[in-house]
């Protein structure tokens, strides 16, 4: 596994040196091994090899992990990192997180987090729960509306009030539904 390990990294260096091709670097997961995810990918294809896969993930902004199949040569590509888990199995399945990939670029809506003020009578922000929320970091011209927190990434991670979020809004660190 250590060479496997070596190989993917000098793969990923052999692809910085295209000025074509964003700077990436990754490096094989073994705790993946025989695990994939294909749903919501952001490309599935079938490659020549491995650096084939790699260099498609180059060309793609988006791409955070690489799965890749090395009986089947098929390669997913990602824009969720899937730090933790993959849901499904099959054998010949590789796994490769990319570590300089640019999140912003990547969901450069923002990330939702939990806070509105539209439960306190005032207006006041709380947590969903109705608890007084006591750390503000809001962009200088925030908060304008009602209703929502957003995580600003192009702004220093910066906290905004979006128009109501949907999926193409934003992003989520954690989800519950709410009934």
């Amino acid at each position: 596994m250590i060479c496997e390990s070596l190989y993917i990294i000098i793969l990923f260096g052999f692809i910085e040196s295209y000025t074509t091709f964003r700077q990436l670097s990754g490096i094989y997961q073994n705790s993946f091994d025989d695990k994939y995810q294909d749903v919501n990918a952001v490309s599935i294809q079938t490659v020549a090899s491995l650096l084939d896969c790699v260099a498609r993930c180059g060309k793609e902004q988006r791409c955070l992990r690489i799965f890749h199949n090395r009986i089947t040569q098929i390669c997913i590509l990602h824009s969720d990192p899937f730090t933790y888990t993959a849901t499904k199995t099959g054998e010949g399945w590789r796994s490769y997180l990319t570590n300089d990939a640019n999140i912003a670029s990547v969901h450069p809506t923002g990330i939702c987090i939990q806070g509105t003020n539209t439960i306190d009578v005032s207006n006041a922000w709380t947590f969903y729960d109705g608890t007084p929320m006591t750390f503000f970091k809001w962009i200088p011209s925030e908060p304008i509306g009602l209703g929502w927190i957003r995580i600003n990434r192009g702004s220093d991670f910066e906290w905004e009030v979006p128009p109501r979020p949907n999926w193409w809004t934003c992003t989520y660190m954690c989800e519950i539904r709410i009934i």
